[in-house]
């Protein structure tokens, strides 16, 4: 039996949220639901195309993840686009709250991380950090190709969780070689194929990267995980160390740094709204 299943995954019990969190998902879902009639504006025009055509090539319609990702959002592709985005934004509250509760912070910190400019622009689009997040929650190997699908967001996650794998890191690894291998057979040279498309994102105005600057700042992150096996630093190094990434995947490392300091992020979160109010408000 792998052991580190026993360790780092989210127990039952603690999976019981606060109400705030239910009725905050559910707002979120039905004000997608009269927002955005046509749907989240990547869902509609990138993701849901690419979850209703997993197979042969997602990244053709604009879905420029790993493409079992496809396949696993081709159950919401099925959906009307409206429908999905309001799901889809209604799960992410639920997961992100997940994570906060998973690192030791309480579940409603969720609420004021996904209140944010990032938080706007992941419902605003229909956004899904939430199936990459997912991988988080428990440690049995299968979580390696959830973390993959966006390695920008999570990725780092995984040092640390080798580390913790110890003389079993064979076997953590395993599903996620399985994983990869059956998607070459499925879509064959995959990755040469959106190593193509690569450029497109990194050019474009939507890329919110700090690269190459940002450099240091994730490399002694990654380290300091390593050292501490702590899951959080990784996670927080991760978005530091990519050429590519998109305002909502901050969100990661945001809800994990939550986690670690909740009331820092409340004081935070209520001076950047003060403040844009206030420069709105002398603006007019």
């Amino acid at each position: 039996m792998f052991s580190p299943i026993k360790v780092d995954s989210l127990k039952l019990k603690e999976m019981r949220l606060h109400p705030a969190i239910w009725f905050f998902a559910i707002a979120v879902l039905v004000g997608s639901w009269f927002l955005f009639p046509e749907g989240g504006f990547d869902w509609r025009n990138d993701i849901g195309p690419g979850a209703r055509h997993w197979w042969p090539a997602p990244w053709d319609e604009g879905l420029i993840l790993a493409p079992w990702g496809a396949l696993l959002l081709s159950p919401l592709g099925g959906l009307p686009d409206r429908i999905a985005t309001a799901l889809t934004n209604g799960v992410s509250v639920i997961i992100f709250a997940l994570i906060a509760r998973k690192f030791g912070g309480p579940d409603w910190i969720a609420i004021p991380v996904l209140i944010s400019p990032p938080g706007y622009w992941l419902f605003y689009n229909g956004q899904t950090e939430w199936l990459v997040l997912i991988g988080l929650l428990f440690f049995n190997g299968l979580d390696v190709p959830l973390l993959i699908l966006k390695p920008q967001v999570a990725i780092g996650a995984f040092l640390p969780r080798l580390k913790k794998a110890g003389n079993q890191w064979k076997l953590y690894i395993f599903p996620g070689i399985i994983v990869f291998a059956i998607s070459l057979l499925i879509w064959p040279l995959w990755p040469l194929e959106i190593l193509e498309i690569a450029p497109v994102l990194t050019s474009g105005s939507w890329n919110s990267a700090l690269w190459p600057w940002g450099i240091p700042v994730g490399a002694f992150l990654l380290w300091y995980s390593w050292k501490t096996a702590d899951d959080r630093w990784g996670v927080a190094a991760t978005p530091f160390l990519f050429p590519y990434i998109n305002f909502p995947n901050y969100l990661a490392l945001m809800i994990v740094l939550a986690s670690r300091w909740p009331r820092w992020t409340l004081i935070l979160w209520a001076a950047m709204w003060i403040a844009g109010i206030v420069i709105v408000w002398m603006g007019t």
